[in-house]
């Protein structure tokens, strides 16, 4: 088994250094998100001499407003995050009729953030969903109970 080291955010003008051999690791993928200030994760990379290396990188993911977008909430696995949540513009979500709420997530396959929309009916639409992506359960719970909650406060 290859030995694993945690060099935390420590990384030299974007590169990370090998704490065995002193090289360069290649870039790697995304081990699990970190809740908390600003939007994190860390990363999982092998260097060509064999050594696990795991980083904290920040990710660069900004609201409407520019401000830094942060981790609300992460699920039990560690790849799956969740950005936020809110009431929505009927002209948002092209597929569904009367979408009231929308949700920003991360998902480990991808760099970029994702939406899930509900409707005052409590349906939901994923732009990417779980029947494209396997999502294990816990997210899939938190999301349709964040997007409720809006749900009934924008019916109220």
């Amino acid at each position: 088994m290859a030995q694993r080291f945690d060099v935390g955010d420590a990384s030299y003008d974007g590169q990370i250094i090998c704490p065995v051999c002193g090289g360069y690791v290649p870039r790697g993928h995304i081990f699990r998100y970190l809740r908390g200030p600003g939007c994190r994760y860390v990363e999982l990379s092998t260097c060509p001499c064999g050594t696990e290396v795991l980083c904290t990188r920040p990710f660069g993911i900004y609201d409407s407003e520019g401000n830094p977008s942060e981790i609300e909430w992460v699920s039990d696995d560690g790849h799956w995050a969740i950005l936020g949540v809110g009431p929505t513009s009927y002209g948002i979500a092209v597929e569904m009729e009367h979408p009231v709420a929308m949700m920003e997530y991360l998902w480990p396959e991808d760099d970029s953030v994702c939406y899930v929309f509900m409707d005052a009916d409590g349906n939901m639409e994923w732009v990417v969903g779980p029947d494209e992506v396997e999502m294990p359960q816990d997210f899939i719970d938190e999301v349709r109970a964040r997007l409720d909650a809006v749900r009934r406060e924008v019916s109220a």
